[in-house]
């Protein structure tokens, strides 16, 4: 839910970007010095800054999703008694083998969950 209103938030910014350009850009000329600063660097950091806020959320999206695989694989270890094979993990849990594989070997510390 939180990732909706994240998006909600990101639309409004970007109307009203889109407002704050269409109303200041008639009242400028072409020779105006003003207008690049006025609309076009208040844009750019607006454009920056939603920007970096994307990347931010697709890293912590990334994380979840790579903490969530981990625990799905830490139940399927206790499951089958520590010992498991990335086919194992890939096969009962639904996922790509390359990625069952990478998160085997991240999960992996000897003790809890030994891969064979």
């Amino acid at each position: 839910m939180a990732s909706f209103f994240r998006i909600v938030r990101t639309g409004v910014a970007c109307l009203l970007l889109l407002l704050y350009v269409a109303v200041l850009y008639p009242t400028f000329t072409a020779e105006d010095w003003r207008m690049p600063f006025v609309i076009f660097l208040p844009t750019g950091v607006v454009g920056a800054a939603m920007l970096r806020g994307v990347l931010r959320e697709r890293k912590r999206l990334a994380r979840e999703d790579a903490d969530a695989r981990q625990v799905a694989v830490l139940r399927l270890a206790v499951r089958e008694g520590g010992a498991l094979t990335a086919t194992q993990v890939a096969s009962r849990l639904g996922m790509p083998l390359e990625t069952a594989l990478a998160t085997l070997r991240a999960v992996e510390d000897g003790g809890a969950v030994a891969s064979r």
